[in-house]
């Protein structure tokens, strides 16, 4: 048996195999059971102790070695004064070491606990740091595990019971409010690596709890449906105040040495402020007015998360075991736990500014109804009241501006109510024409803009670094937003006030009144219609500043929209269709009223240019004034009236489109109106001046360039019948230079002008040689 020992101790890995689990007297002693042992050994001793300082928490360096000696106290700071060691120098370190804490070893092992504490470790701190330097030094037993076992499990009753009791005593002083001196015993966990026992304490007695009072304050005005921002403040400040004293209370007790304070201020956030916040942004309430929902209340969140933001960077205390971001990191905190609702706010926000728009407008379309329908209904009761008191046949009409002095009907039953009828019909078309400009509100229109912007606003309280929501996703917020504001404003207002406007214009028709007397002065008589659509375009003109304006501070100035000429922009794309709406609306009612102003001028021409104002009598010519016809000037008076309307009220180029297509049209009917009268030599000289007046009013007054030949040309039409039937030969000659006319006809046109002279058919002959070489009668049917 003994050669059988004596065989394994010659293999070297044995030997330190077996001495890697021996205690230093041990180790020792086996180093000396036999020569090979202690040469098996010599070469690995310095990597036993070397083990031995590393398991107790030493590190290799060149660092001093601390304490020379071993003296009374250096069993509580030994570890402070030696962190590092040279591995040549290990075993002379253990020593130290093994010098200070062996004693106690020994007594734990054998259970000898009398008086294992001195009297002089009694104070709390440093029997904590005993038990704490018994605990490291026993790591280095580690190898040899029946002894560490034991020892540890001493330990652990020791520091157990010892816990137990400083537990005790710090919820006894925490009690008590005495914070300061709760410290002490704080710092006496932490030497345990316990301090968890007195953040636990800590955060058990910071439970908040307010009896619900929290939920009995109100910070809606259920009355009004709004927010009252006195009561949020309150109640944040409440809720600040509440988390500063447990700030307080968590600085005295742990001070910088544990960070406490800032997993507790998060978590209060989290349950007691977010949790209020979700509460009151998700229920609903009974209001006099309906239910105050969570869809209208989350509205108002932004207010909330900003005044949130506020009290949090400038209420709550600081920390010392917060660190500085202390103020900052409750933010993001509170930003991230109130994500999900901002989430839901960038929806719902759209979505309410849809519906409170579309509201908006229903209720501004109703109300216009309304009042139409009520003014109808006086109307007619005015004029029947007139009918039946037999009024209306003595009165002169006021019901439309542009026709009085009409109408003069007989007495009967059945005429008064015909006459009742048309004077109604006539009297509601003037009252909607008069009240076409309210067809579309700008006051209304500026309101939701306004509304628009404010939401805006509120979009930006959630720009900031806590990043309660994305940069981008408040940006597509503001991006829809102003889309629904450009989509509303066209499909439920502006589009329905100027289709009703288009209708207005269309169905007035002056020439449904025939009995109109043919000598109103012009001025009286203007286009009613057209003058009111004017007024609208002013309107529209004024509403597309706003959005346009808008449009440029809001979203381009601002970032929102980045490239503003970007076609694929939805945005540009809707604010591109809202101004093209707008155009084609003003062009249609500019078409309409062109056409409502020709109307009118073809009905003066027919009234008012009589057979002999060309065409006079012999011997009457001596006798009249060489000045352009009656008829002449009321028709320049007419444009004059109507030409300039749209000075100041739209841009140039749409002024200038807008006179040079009247004067195109009116070159037309002043055409229509030569080949419709006839006209001898003696009267042409009477028509020369009315085409003179028309040219000055086009080219002096009108000036736009474009169009001025056209009437150039016409006064050259006039010298064609000036020429004496006794020069027809001449005349021919003048059909034939197409160039005289400006080239603005050929000479087919002239030759249908000529055929308006009062003499055509004895000069019709030489005409027609000069022509075509021969004349008609020269033609012989074989």
């Amino acid at each position: 048996m003994l050669a059988n020992v004596e065989e394994l101790l010659q293999n070297r890995e044995v030997v330190i195999s077996i001495a890697h689990q021996l205690l230093p007297r041990d180790y020792l002693v086996f180093q000396r059971t036999s020569r090979s042992v202690s040469k098996a050994l010599a070469e690995r001793d310095q990597e036993y102790w070397v083990w031995k300082l590393k398991r107790m928490g030493l590190v290799e360096g060149h660092g001093e070695q601390g304490i020379a000696g071993t003296p009374e106290n250096a069993v509580l700071y030994i570890f402070d004064e030696i962190r590092q060691f040279k591995p040549e120098d290990a075993l002379d370190v253990y020593k130290r070491f093994h010098a200070c804490f062996w004693p106690f070893m020994n007594k734990l092992y054998g259970k000898q606990l009398q008086g294992i504490f001195p009297v002089e470790y009694s104070d709390p701190l440093l029997k904590a740091r005993l038990l704490g330097n018994l605990e490291r030094f026993n790591r280095c037993n580690s190898n040899c595990r029946i002894f560490y076992d034991a020892v540890e499990q001493v330990i652990q009753t020791l520091r157990d019971e010892f816990k137990a009791n400083v537990t005790k005593e710090l919820e006894r002083l925490y009690g008590m409010g005495a914070y300061t001196g709760a410290s002490m015993y704080v710092d006496v966990l932490s030497i345990l690596d316990e301090q968890q026992v007195a953040v636990d304490l800590f955060l058990e007695k910071s439970k908040y709890e307010d009896g619900g009072m929290m939920k009995d304050s109100a910070v809606f005005d259920l009355e009004k449906s709004t927010i009252d921002i006195e009561s949020l403040n309150a109640v944040y400040k409440h809720f600040i105040s509440e988390l500063n004293k447990r700030i307080a209370v968590a600085d005295a007790m742990f001070g910088s040495k544990c960070s406490v304070i800032g997993s507790f201020s998060e978590a209060f956030l989290e349950e007691v402020v977010v949790g209020y916040v979700k509460e009151v942004l998700d229920g609903e309430f009974e209001t006099a007015s309906g239910v105050f929902g969570a869809r209208s209340r989350l509205e108002y969140f932004p207010i909330v998360y900003r005044r949130l933001m506020e009290v949090l960077a400038a209420d709550v205390a600081d920390s010392a075991s917060a660190g500085p971001d202390f103020k900052k990191n409750l933010q993001q905190a509170a930003a991230k736990l109130l994500q999900p609702v901002a989430d839901r706010y960038l929806t719902v926000v759209v979505q309410e500014f849809d519906l409170s728009l579309k509201d908006e407008f229903v209720r501004f379309a109703d109300e216009t109804q309304r009042r139409e329908a009520l003014r109808n209904e006086q109307l007619y009761q005015s004029l029947r009241s007139k009918v039946d008191s037999q009024q209306l046949l003595d009165e002169k009409n006021n019901f439309l501006l542009s026709f009085t002095r009409m109408l003069k009907l007989s007495a009967s039953a059945r005429q008064e109510e015909e006459q009742l009828q048309l004077a109604y019909d006539f009297s509601r078309l003037n009252d909607n024409l008069e009240n076409m400009a309210a067809l579309v509100s700008v006051d209304l229109c500026y309101q939701s803009v306004n509304a628009c912007r404010r939401r805006f606003e509120d979009l930006e309280l959630l720009r900031d670094d806590a990043a309660v929501a994305a940069s981008v996703a408040v940006n597509r917020t503001c991006e829809a937003l102003y889309r629904v504001l450009l989509e509303r404003l066209a499909g439920d207002h502006v589009r329905p006030g100027f289709e009703r406007a288009l209708d207005l214009l269309r169905a007035y028709n002056p020439q449904d009144v025939s009995k109109l007397d043919a000598a109103l002065g012009p001025a009286e008589r203007e286009l009613e219609p057209l003058i009111k659509f004017v007024e609208l375009i002013n309107i529209a003109d004024i509403i597309l500043q706003m959005v346009t304006i808008f449009y440029n501070n809001e979203l381009v100035g601002k970032n929102v929209v980045s490239r503003h000429n970007d076609f694929l922009n939805a945005v540009v794309h809707e604010k591109r269709a809202f101004e093209t709406a707008l155009d084609d609306f003003v062009a249609e009612g500019l078409n309409i009223g062109i056409n409502k102003l020709m109307d009118e001028i073809v009905f003066v021409f027919g009234s008012n240019q009589l057979p002999d104002d060309f065409n006079p009598e012999a011997g009457s010519v001596m006798k009249r004034e060489i000045k352009p016809s009656k008829c002449a000037r009321m028709i320049v008076e007419l444009l004059s009236n109507h030409c300039f309307l749209l000075t100041g009220a739209t841009d140039k180029g749409t002024i200038d489109v807008f006179q040079q297509e009247v004067g195109e049209r009116f070159f037309n009917e002043v055409v229509k109106n030569i080949k419709k009268n006839i006209i001898s030599t003696e009267g042409a000289i009477f028509l020369i001046c009315d085409l003179n007046y028309y040219y000055d009013f086009i080219a002096n007054k009108l000036r736009q360039k474009q169009i001025v030949p056209l009437f150039a040309g016409l006064k050259a039409v006039g010298q064609i019948f000036l020429v004496s039937n006794k020069d027809s030969k001449e005349l021919g000659k003048m059909i034939c230079d197409v160039g005289k006319f400006q080239g603005i006809f050929t000479q087919e046109e002239i030759y249908e002008f000529v055929q308006r002279r009062a003499d055509w058919s004895r000069v019709r002959k030489d005409v027609e040689r000069v022509m075509y070489g021969l004349a008609v009668s020269d033609c012989i049917i074989m």
